[in-house]
């Protein structure tokens, strides 16, 4: 037999079984839903999660299913979960109907975590569905006192740096620009920075005349992307436009880690001290 059609034979049994506090097997297609289970002290249910998850450091040695825009449905199904965690932004989109048809628990939340609010009302969200809504409350308080702290301890340039971010993404091999629709323009401005590449979505294509009118001070290139860069030896072909801004001449092209910047982690006031202390650099 293919070996669908024996994954999913075995998990039409499998899925009989009622999810017990023995049986529970959590795969996890996101990276900030991971990074709250986590911080909800409910790692130990997951099984799996999607190439991108690599916060906290734990995350890193629970198995993968691959790259959360780029997913199979025998690599699922091997794990025979009993709830599939994600939030809408996998792909190919034939998954999420391949799980329905095989009647796969999912379970997407209703709050989209773009926003600060909006992360702080998806973590209480997740702690009622999973029964731990005292952990939810007291992760949030604690999100609200370190970011706090942290734009207290910010020492502000005037004028605001411009920092441009790049992040490199693998379902399609390409740069992205970030645009002032994403967290990470939050987060720079929260560290005292401007990020104002216009856009209607968080992400758009690189454009070497956009980014050559912009004249970043600072540029800020998520880790997949900065040593792919770096590996080129900082090849102008791999980023065109970069080399004319006042970024590539100062050297102030820095690596920042995905999940310091581009989502509204559990640790914000990490990722607010991280950000301030990249872009207000004099060297």
């Amino acid at each position: 037999l293919p070996v669908l059609t024996v994954l999913l034979l075995i998990f039409s049994c499998a899925s009989e079984k009622k999810e017990t506090k023995n049986t529970v097997r959590w795969i996890c297609l996101s990276k900030q839903y991971n990074e709250i289970i986590s911080a909800l002290n409910l790692e130990k249910n997951l099984v799996a999660v999607d190439l991108s998850s690599v916060n906290p450091r734990s995350i890193q040695k629970i198995p993968k299913v691959g790259y959360h825009r780029a997913l199979a449905i025998e690599s699922i199904l091997a794990f025979n979960p009993t709830l599939v965690i994600h939030d809408n932004n996998i792909a190919p989109e034939t998954i999420i109907t391949q799980l329905n048809t095989m009647d796969v628990p999912m379970i997407t939340f209703k709050s989209d975590g773009k926003s600060l609010n909006s992360t702080y009302e998806l973590i209480r969200e997740m702690g009622e569905y999973f029964h731990v809504p005292v952990r939810a409350n007291n992760l949030v308080k604690r999100m609200k006192d370190s970011l706090k702290k942290a734009k207290e301890e910010v020492i502000l340039s005037n004028p605001k740096p411009k920092v441009l971010v790049l992040h490199y993404g693998r379902a399609k091999n390409h740069y992205l620009m970030i645009t002032e629709k994403s967290p990470a323009a939050e987060v720079v401005k929260m560290a005292g920075g401007q990020l104002c590449i216009p856009g209607e979505k968080a992400m758009k294509l690189v454009s070497s005349e956009l980014i050559a009118s912009y004249n970043p001070e600072v540029v800020l290139i998520t880790d997949f992307g900065y040593d792919r860069y770096k590996n080129k030896k900082g090849s102008v072909d791999e980023i065109p436009g970069l080399e004319s801004t006042a970024a590539f001449k100062n050297k102030r092209i820095y690596r920042i880690n995905e999940y310091e910047l581009m989502y509204f982690g559990t640790n914000i006031g990490n990722q607010v001290t991280k950000v301030a202390s990249l872009i207000h650099q004099t060297k």
